[in-house]
C-alpha cells in the first residue's frame, strides 16, 4: 500500500511539472498561430491533464470522507487548490471543447461564447497553484522540511498567486465587453455587428457586387446569405486545417452571416498570458529558494534549537544570532535562552549528574520574567 501511495504521489509531481510547461505551450501556440491540427493535439492533452487532476481530487476527497477529515483536507491540506485547478477546467474548458470536436458540432464563436472563453482562459492559470504540492522537492534546502516553514511558505505563495488569478478573473469579466466595452469597440465605428448590418443592407439591395471588403474590415473570413456563400477568403480545406474553436467570431443579422478572423487578436492576447505565467512561476520559485531559507534561519531554526534544548538534557547547542537580526523578538528570546537558560541548565546538570534534571519547560515562565 505504501509503495502504491509513493508511486501515486510521484506521478502527481511529474504531472504537475508537465502541466505547468503545457500551459505555457498552449499560449505559445496561440501566439505563434500554430496550425489547428497541432493545437487540436494540445486541446486533447489539456483535457487529459484536467481529467487526471479531477480524478486525483476525487480520490483525495473520497479518502478524506473515509477518514472523517474532509474539512481539514479542503481548508488545511490544500484541497481547495486540488479542486479549482481541476474540476472547473474540465467542466467549462477542455471538456466542452473536446465534446464539440468529437461530436463534429460546429463551434460558432459568438460574442457571449468568446467572453466565456476569455474568462476560462484566465482561470487556467490556476494550474500554477499546483506548484504548492511540489514543496517536498525543495527539502534539500535548509529546514524547508519544517512543517511550520512549509505552512507559512504555502500561505504566502497561495496568497500571492490567488490574488493575481483573482485580478485576472475579475478583469476578464469586467473588460470582456459585457460590462465595459473595449476601447476598440468604442472608438472603431465598424464593429462586427455594424459591419454585418452594413453587409446585409448591401445584399438586400442587390449591391453585393459593390462591396469592397478591404475598405470595410481586414478580418472578414466568410459571408453567407440564406446559406449561399457570398464571399470566402479561404477554401474549405484551409478552414479545416487552420481554424479551430475560438479562432473566429460569428455574427448573424437577418439572413446574413458574417465570420471574422480572431487568430491575430488571440495572438496578441496570448503574449500577456505567457508573461504572466512566467512571472508567477518566477515568484513561486523565488519564494521557495530564497524566502524559505530566510524564514528557516530567522524563525523555525531558532525555535527548533530552543525546543530541543528544553526537551533534551544533553542538548546544549546555542542559537546562532545574526547581528543584523539581533533586535528581532525571536532573537531577543534566543539571547535569553543562550545566556540564561543554557547557563542554568549546565549548572543543574552539574549538580544532578547522577539524577534527572529538575529543569522543565514549565519553569520558563519564572526564568523569562526576571
Amino acid at each position: 500500500m505504501k509503495i502504491i501511495k509513493q508511486f501515486f504521489e510521484t506521478l502527481v509531481m511529474i504531472a504537475i511539472a508537465l502541466v505547468i510547461v503545457f500551459t505555457f505551450v498552449e499560449d505559445l501556440a496561440a501566439y505563434l498561430i500554430w496550425d489547428w491540427n497541432l493545437r487540436k493535439i494540445l486541446l486533447y492533452v489539456g483535457f487529459g491533464f484536467d481529467l487526471f487532476f479531477t480524478i486525483e481530487f476525487l480520490i483525495r476527497y473520497t479518502a478524506s470522507i473515509v477518514r472523517g477529515d474532509t474539512g481539514h483536507y479542503i481548508l488545511h491540506k490544500r484541497g481547495w487548490i486540488d479542486f479549482i485547478a481541476s474540476v472547473p477546467l474540465l467542466l467549462f474548458n477542455s471538456g466542452p471543447s473536446v465534446y464539440f470536436l468529437l461530436s463534429g458540432a460546429a463551434f460558432a464563436g459568438g460574442v457571449g461564447v468568446l467572453n466565456i472563453l476569455k474568462v476560462i482562459k484566465a482561470v487556467r492559470v490556476a494550474r500554477i497553484l499546483r506548484m504548492l504540492r511540489v514543496l517536498k522537492i525543495f527539502r534539500n534546502i535548509k529546514s524547508i522540511d519544517s512543517i511550520m516553514t512549509q505552512r507559512h511558505l504555502t500561505r504566502i505563495i497561495s496568497t500571492v498567486v490567488v490574488t493575481i488569478i483573482a485580478i485576472m478573473f475579475v478583469g476578464s469579466i469586467v473588460f470582456s465587453g459585457t460590462f465595459i466595452p473595449s476601447p476598440s469597440m468604442v472608438l472603431n465605428e465598424e464593429t462586427p455587428l455594424k459591419t454585418a448590418v452594413f453587409i446585409n443592407d448591401k445584399i438586400e439591395r442587390n449591391q453585393s457586387q459593390d462591396l469592397d471588403l478591404t475598405k470595410i474590415r481586414q478580418d472578414i473570413l466568410l459571408i453567407k446569405n440564406e446559406n449561399r456563400t457570398v464571399y470566402s477568403r479561404y477554401t474549405d480545406d484551409q478552414y479545416n486545417s487552420s481554424f479551430g474553436p475560438g479562432d473566429f467570431q460569428y455574427i448573424r443579422y437577418n439572413h446574413t452571416e458574417v465570420f471574422f478572423d480572431l487568430r491575430f487578436r488571440n495572438s496578441e492576447a496570448a503574449l500577456p498570458g505567457m508573461l504572466l505565467l512566467l512571472i508567477i512561476v518566477f515568484v513561486v520559485i523565488s519564494l521557495m529558494l530564497f524566502y524559505s531559507p530566510h524564514f528557516a534561519m530567522t524563525i523555525s531554526d531558532p525555535v527548533f534549537v530552543m525546543l530541543k534544548g528544553m526537551r533534551d538534557r544533553d542538548y546544549n547547542l546555542e542559537v546562532d544570532i545574526p547581528m543584523r537580526y539581533r533586535n528581532d523578538d525571536i532573537f531577543r528570546l534566543s539571547h535569553v535562552y543562550n545566556n540564561n537558560y543554557l547557563t542554568l541548565k549546565a549548572r543543574e546538570n552539574d549538580e544532578n549528574k547522577e539524577g534527572e534534571s529538575v529543569l522543565k519547560i514549565e519553569d520558563l515562565g519564572d526564568l523569562f520574567s526576571e
